[in-house]
């Protein structure tokens, strides 16, 4: 009976890391309760993060870059300068 409990302890503590990934919390939880908490905590770790971030136009923002309009919402890049002659 004790290792059933820390069994679902440990499916909490995958389901806590995998929240705020694609995988979710109850995606993270169920996974590691059919197969096994590492291999659920495995998946937990690869997957990618949620996009959560919306600029206020409605597009949603993977890093630097507006996924809705393609454009980069900042400019580093700078032309090096002409040598003269």
């Amino acid at each position: 009976m004790p290792i059933v409990i820390i069994w679902i302890i440990f499916c909490f503590v995958v389901g806590s890391i995998a929240k705020n990934k694609t995988l979710g919390f109850w995606g993270g939880f169920f996974l590691s309760l059919i197969l096994s908490p590492l291999i659920g905590l495995i998946f937990a770790l690869i997957s990618k993060p949620k996009d959560s971030k919306r600029d206020n136009q409605g597009g949603y923002l993977k890093g630097n870059q507006n996924v809705r309009h393609k454009r980069s919402n900042v400019s580093t890049y700078r032309k090096p300068p002409r040598k003269k002659k």
